[in-house]
Formats: C-alpha cells, sequence, structure tokens
C-alpha cells in the first residue's frame, strides 16, 4: 500500500524548491537514497522518483520508480534515533562537508586507478560511444545511447540518430546538460585534494548542509526531519526524527557523495577526468569497498557501497574496467523489490562516421 502511495505521480517535496518541471519527488539532506534516473534539464537533487523518456538520462539503479519512492520511506521508518555505522569523526569534518579520508587500503585500488587512467591513449576514433541498458527485474526499462569525444563533449539520445540530431544542434550536456554542475566537480576533484574535492561535489549539489557551522546545520535538519514526517505520515506512515549530531550528518554527507558522484560517472562515464575525479571521491568513502573481480574474461573493479551507505536499508554495486575506469555495470537493490541494473556497452568510434 506504501509502495503505491508513493507511485503517486503528485509533486512531493521534503526539502527546498525545484522548478515545475522537476515535480515527483524530492528526498534531500537528512535522508539517505539510493541513485535513481534523473533528466538533463533538471537541476541537482537527490530525487527519488522521476518519469522515464527521451530527455532522461540512466543513473546508477536508474528508473526505480516505486522501488526507489518505497526505500526512501523505508529509511526514515526503519532507521534507529542514531542512525546506522558511525563513520564520522568530528563536528568540524561535518560543517565543512568534507572527511577525514580514512585512507583504508582497500580503497586505495580506486586512488591508484584515478592517476593511470589519465595518462591511457584511446584506441583508434575520437570519441566513445556508450550504449546504457537499463532493466528492473526483468523488464528492460531504458536503452540509452550517449557519445563522448576526446575533446569533452557529451551528446545523447535514445539512438545513435538521436545523437547525430544532438550534435547538430549543438546540445553539449558538458556545458548545458542537468548534469553539469556535477560533472565539472567530477572533473576540478580529479586534481583536488580527497577533502576538497568532496566539498566542491556537495556545493555543486547544492547540499543544504554544506559549508554550515554545526549550529546552522542543526537548524536546518531538525526542520527537514519535521518536514519528513509530516509527509511520512499523509502516506500512512510513522517516523521518529534522527536526533542532529555530527555523526549523523558525516552519514549523510557519505550518501550524498555516493549518489551525485555515481550520477556523474554515469553522466560523464567517457571523459577521462571525470571517471578520475569520481573514483577519488569515491575512495573517501569509509563504508566503501573495493575488490578485484573478472567480467566477460575482462579484468574489473567491483566498487560496493553496502547498507551503512544508505541508512541501513538497499545497496549498490559498481563495476568498472580495470585499466580504463568506464562502467561495466551499476546494480541497485533494495529489499523486497525487483533489482534494477544497468549494462554499458562502451567502443571507440570516429564522431564523423556516426
Amino acid at each position: 500500500m506504501l509502495r503505491a502511495a508513493m507511485a503517486d505521480p503528485g509533486t512531493v517535496q521534503l526539502l527546498g524548491a525545484i522548478s515545475a518541471k522537476d515535480t515527483t519527488m524530492e528526498a534531500t539532506s537528512t535522508m539517505e537514497t539510493t541513485t535513481t534516473t534523473r533528466d538533463h534539464e533538471s537541476s541537482p537533487a537527490i530525487q527519488r522518483r522521476r518519469r522515464i523518456g527521451i530527455a532522461g538520462r540512466l543513473g546508477i539503479g536508474a528508473g526505480v520508480a516505486v522501488t526507489a519512492a518505497a526505500a526512501v520511506v523505508a529509511v526514515v521508518l526503519n532507521s534507529s534515533a542514531t542512525g546506522g555505522t558511525e563513520v564520522g569523526k568530528d563536528s568540524s569534518a561535518a560543517a565543512s562537508g568534507s572527511t577525514t579520508v580514512d585512507g583504508s587500503a582497500e580503497r586505495a585500488p580506486l586512488m591508484t586507478l584515478a592517476g593511470s587512467i589519465k595518462t591511457v591513449t584511446p584506441s583508434a576514433g575520437d570519441a566513445w560511444l556508450v550504449k546504457a541498458t537499463q532493466v528492473h527485474g526483468t523488464k528492460t526499462m531504458q536503452v540509452v545511447y550517449t557519445l563522448y569525444t576526446d575533446d569533452h563533449a557529451i551528446y545523447t539520445g535514445n539512438s545513435v540518430k538521436d545523437i547525430k540530431r544532438a550534435i547538430v544542434r549543438h546540445q553539449d550536456q558538458m556545458t548545458d546538460g542537468g548534469y553539469a554542475p556535477l560533472l565539472k566537480a567530477a572533473v576540478a576533484a580529479a586534481d583536488s585534494s580527497p577533502p576538497d574535492g568532496r566539498t566542491q561535489m556537495l556545493k555543486a549539489a547544492k547540499d543544504p548542509l554544506v559549508g554550515l557551522d554545526p549550529a546552522a546545520q542543526k537548524a536546518v535538519w531538525d526542520k527537514q526531519q519535521a518536514d519528513a514526517k509530516v509527509i511520512i505520515k499523509q502516506k500512512g506512515g510513522d517516523a521518529k526524527p534522527k536526533p542532529y549530531s555530527p555523526q549523523a550528518v558525516q552519514r549523510h554527507f557519505d550518501n550524498a557523495l555516493w549518489t551525485y558522484s555515481t550520477q556523474a560517472l554515469s553522466a560523464g562515464d567517457g571523459n577521462t577526468q571525470v571517471r578520475a575525479g569520481v573514483l577519488r571521491l569515491l575512495s573517501t568513502i569509509p563504508a566503501v569497498s573495493v575488490k578485484d573481480s573478472t567480467t566477460h574474461g575482462k579484468a574489473t573493479l567491483t566498487i560496493t557501497a553496502g547498507p551503512e551507505v544508505f541508512g541501513g536499508e538497499s545497496s549498490e554495486v559498481l563495476t568498472i574496467d580495470a585499466k580504463t575506469g568506464m562502467l561495466v555495470t551499476g546494480v541497485s537493490t533494495v529489499p523486497g523489490l525487483p533489482q534494477a541494473s544497468t549494462t554499458y556497452e562502451s567502443s571507440r568510434v570516429t564522431k564523423a562516421a556516426l
């Protein structure tokens, strides 16, 4: 019943104003979330339910729709008063929006790969063509084609024909799309210190807590918790507000950083600087693990964000090429609901020959 209620296409906002075309549901700040579909023209915000259409762009675990909407309520209803595993360390880190980088050897491969892919010389051609196929359970939801040129332009559509049209119309998503702020932050993170990179990404995403002192953070936090409780009550649920703490803010920042960074990666997969920046950002999240793997005979890295990143609910797993850092698969899991996955097929092409 709750999932059906959350599927209501009416506008439901937990905090902040978004444009009329960004309606359906926005879940920001203190409520952990998994990534979902975003439109190119959308302002950066964690969103739980989005329409899927020609203008849509696949994110990691995109197009989950009711799955995503139900998950955001489940997080609030099921989270303990103190939240999940504590990964924060001090209030100053929480106030700045950056964290004390753990430096775990388990995530070191991400930093190593981020540095090495800058020196990789692409094979013949002048662009990457990526076909992304998103499946919800056993149903194919959407197929998106994206062209990433070596001069850093991004063109996307539901077919190669759409890409040609986008090129003619100069619809470069790197500069004009809704993902542009996140992409620019990812590029900056490729050459920034990890704490600075985190702060830049959170600011690009207009996170309401980043950069605030503890007192100001608490005021925003408390308001969001109160607003969320009202919305959940309207949907037939009940939620106990989670108290403000530096640790809770740290968990929020880690969740938001994963969400926005993976959105940037899914939108800018063919841009070397974007990939390098995102890998560096993900390496700063203590609850993220990295393991060597093999996919279709090729060496890959499997990056897992477990329930700790999502308030005790859900998980997301990315598989990337161990040499190029490009996406291979992205899987989003919410307990009791169909799994959402996206498969990426990448090939070198010549822009003029499309």
